[in-house]
């Protein structure tokens, strides 16, 4: 796996949804990961609001999200997705 380094300090983020118990959503942000919760909880297709289960504030959320999808790789959901079981 190839990891861009770009050095974009921001967070990686672990969000559950109560509509979806059986995902977890890892994503990043250089916002504060609540605020994208709320952004991704505004879609028609989305029955209850994301909520931030677990956060970390890292120099590199880039590359720190690709070693948690790699590391996780085998609970994806879908490849182009970031949704793991």
């Amino acid at each position: 796996m190839s990891l861009n380094q770009d050095g974009t300090a921001g967070y990686v983020y672990i969000l559950i949804n109560a509509a979806f118990p059986e995902f977890i959503k890892i994503g990043l942000t250089t916002l504060d990961p609540r605020e994208r919760a709320k952004q991704l909880s505004t879609g028609t297709g989305i029955p209850a609001p994301y909520a931030v289960a677990w956060k970390i504030h890292v120099s590199d959320c880039r590359v720190v999200e690709q070693m948690a999808h790699a590391k996780l790789a085998i609970h994806r959901v879908r490849n182009n997705r970031e949704f793991f079981r």
